[in-house]
């Protein structure tokens, strides 16, 4: 199964975001695209750690119903996060969307490799590592002209 997952190596791939790995080789994690079906209000994309501890809080432009977000793979004090698992999730305030099912977030992204790691097969886009049961849409190959 893992020799077929190398065919998505060069492709854009939209994912799911929910737990993925950083395993400290650098590499800014991928944009998130937000979207919701209605206006978000008081929202913001949330990272905490294995252990639930919120480590970074990024607002959602205020009455948005999408949203490009970066995450620079950075705590709220400015240091970098260490290799580890971790969560991300979009919450939204009173008001707004409060339902999970109305909000989706997507990692959007070139998958750069395919890492063989002791939880099983995982997919890098950036500077992340995600589950390959994660990915909900596959671009075409990306090709370089000679």
């Amino acid at each position: 199964a893992s020799a077929g997952l190398a065919t998505l190596v060069g492709r854009d791939c939209n994912a799911v975001a929910a737990g993925f790995e950083l395993d400290g080789l650098g590499g800014a994690p991928p944009p998130l695209d937000i979207s919701s079906t209605s206006p978000i209000k008081q929202g913001a994309v949330v990272i905490t750690n294995a252990d639930g501890k919120e480590l970074r809080r990024i607002p959602i432009p205020e009455g948005a119903s999408k949203a490009t977000i970066a995450w620079d793979g950075k705590d709220a004090s400015g240091q970098p996060v260490p290799a580890g698992s971790y969560k991300i999730a979009v919450e939204a305030g009173p008001g707004g969307s409060t339902s999970a099912s109305t909000i989706t977030s997507r990692w959007q992204g070139r998958v750069d490799s395919v890492e063989l790691t002791t939880s099983g097969p995982r997919l890098r886009i950036g500077g992340v590592l995600i589950s390959p049961s994660d990915i909900r849409t596959i671009g075409t190959p990306t090709t370089n002209p000679l």
